[in-house]
């Protein structure tokens, strides 16, 4: 039987075998009884070691009955984290499931075979807060394998009976609140100093087996002016984008809150890149790229629009007055918002673990290890490249905007103000893009385009939302009106929708003259 459990919040550390635990607060700590514990640990991973890469580690501790499998991640995604139970011999699923973008349709395989000798100890602890401490002194299986290294793990968690804790176990529920102030965070935050000045650095086993790991492949270096070659730039924003959506994608599985509007921004990022900078690749190769986020994009964009409007429920009914929206109106928003969104979130889960979705994978790492370029842009300045194909993108915007202006037809003006939207966010996309993942400075004049293009998105996109939200309560208002309700209140939030929809289209009318004289 596979039992899950909650990974509990911690911080881990890696340390050369040498190095020693220093003293920490509150004194050596109450060892439980039996001593150091010696355990077998085994780590899975692909052929090409890319958890190990990722920082990413797939390990079972101990066997039969008593296995754990472990997930771990880097100290940015540490609250992904995962334990089960399983007395599985392959790796169970629910663990698979975790880092499927990585491994998508490939099998993990034994990689390390190592063994554990483990001291767990716990202090004192402050504040009806107490620590739990893991010493761990890995080493190989075989006495032919590499070296071993120190593993050190700390974890607060609640407790009553430390020094100066509320009598009930208190409100505090033992997180690491990461140097926000509390009782948890500043302890953590002491223990770390020591560690560190011990010899230790922040994060798991991963770097250290990938160390170990044969043929591992070089990531590309930050160009450092706007002289580099357009290919070599490109291979990085390439490679930072797919890290980072890859990064998101793990987020959106386990449902974390703005996963989905993040992975989503990712994926369109990407597909800002590829039209921007299209002149500068391979036009075949770029366009099917582009086909598959597309697809990605459709399901992203279910699932974002339902996640919108969960949200707008709840604002907008608690804007109007106390009692304007009776309360079963407000529950049947809600119940509808929460199916829709449980609907279209389980469509984009099953498309992320779809065969096209681990082929648009393949692809994205392709274009990040060697971006297919056209003929003759290889060895082109970056910077003169990237600002005409900015200023070419500008002046497409400006083209929409002016045509939006122009048309008197109501629908056919919002049509155009969506595409506005769309070739703003392209436009900030492709500037950003570039210059988070390279560190480039294009001037102030394309900081400027950067700022304005992204008061026009947010203008818009508070456009578009209220747009869709008044979709949503019309169609809840059909429902209930085929059921016998009152549907009036359905129509006053319908209508209150209206002034926050004169206010953005204001804030882009001026947004939108900024770019214009800019």
């Amino acid at each position: 039987m596979t039992q899950r459990m909650e990974a509990p919040a911690a911080r881990r550390y890696v340390a050369d075998t040498d190095a020693v635990l220093p003293d920490l607060p509150g004194g050596p700590g109450a060892p439980p009884p039996g001593g150091t514990a010696v355990l077998r640990r085994v780590h899975w991973d692909l052929d090409d070691a890319e958890l190990a890469h990722a920082g990413i580690t797939v390990a079972v501790t101990g066997e039969g009955k008593a296995a754990r499998w472990d997930v771990t991640f880097p100290p940015a995604l540490s609250q992904l984290d995962f334990s089960v139970a399983s007395p599985e011999t392959g790796v169970p699923p629910e663990v698979l499931e975790r880092v499927r973008v990585h491994v998508r349709d490939r099998d993990l395989r034994q990689v390390a075979d190592l063994v554990l000798r483990r001291r767990e100890f716990t202090l004192p602890g402050s504040d009806g807060v107490g620590l739990r401490v893991r010493d761990d002194v890995v080493e190989p299986g075989e006495p032919a394998d590499p070296g071993g290294w120190r593993e050190w793990t700390v974890e607060a968690y609640p407790d009553p009976a430390a020094d100066g804790g509320p009598a009930g176990g208190g409100d505090s529920d033992g997180g690491d609140s990461d140097g926000d102030g509390n009782a948890a965070g500043e302890l953590l935050d002491t223990i770390e100093a020591l560690l560190v000045a011990a010899g230790a650095s922040h994060g798991g086993p991963a770097e250290r087996l990938a160390r170990q790991a044969e043929g591992r492949a070089a990531a590309p270096e930050s160009p450092a002016d706007g002289e580099t070659p357009i290919g070599a730039v490109l291979a990085t924003v390439f490679s930072t984008l797919a890290a980072e959506l890859k990064a998101w994608d793990l987020r959106v599985r386990v449902d974390e809150e703005d996963a989905v509007h993040q992975l989503r921004v990712r994926s369109r990022t990407l597909r800002s890149v590829l039209k921007t900078y299209g002149e500068l690749l391979d036009e075949a190769a770029a366009r099917d790229l582009e086909d598959r986020l597309q697809r990605l994009g459709h399901a992203l964009a279910a699932a974002r629009d339902a996640d919108v409007i969960r949200g707008w429920v709840a604002e907008s009914v608690k804007a109007l007055p106390d009692g304007l929206i009776p309360a079963h109106v407000a529950r049947r928003l809600q119940r509808t918002a929460a199916a829709q969104y449980r609907q279209a979130y389980g469509e984009l889960l099953e498309e992320l673990s779809s065969p096209d979705y681990f082929l648009l994978l393949d692809v994205l790492d392709g274009f990040a290890a060697r971006p297919p370029l056209a003929a003759g842009p290889e060895g082109r300045s970056a910077r003169k490249a990237i600002r005409r194909a900015v200023k070419r993108q500008q002046r497409k915007v400006l083209e929409l905007v002016d045509g939006a202006a122009g048309e008197e037809d109501a629908v056919a003006r919002i049509y155009l103000l969506h595409g506005v939207r769309k070739r703003s966010k392209r436009l900030r996309y492709a500037i950003r893009s570039v210059s988070a993942a390279t560190g480039f400075d294009f001037g102030s004049k394309l900081d400027a385009v950067l700022a304005t293009a992204e008061d026009i998105q947010d203008a818009l996109g508070v456009h578009r939302d209220s747009i869709t939200f008044q979709e949503f309560v019309a169609a809840t208002a059909r429902e209930a009106h085929r059921s016998g309700a009152n549907t009036f209140a359905y129509g006053v939030l319908h209508q209150a929708e209206a002034p926050r929809q004169e206010a953005a289209a204001a804030a882009y009318r001026e947004a939108a003259e900024r770019l214009r004289q800019g």
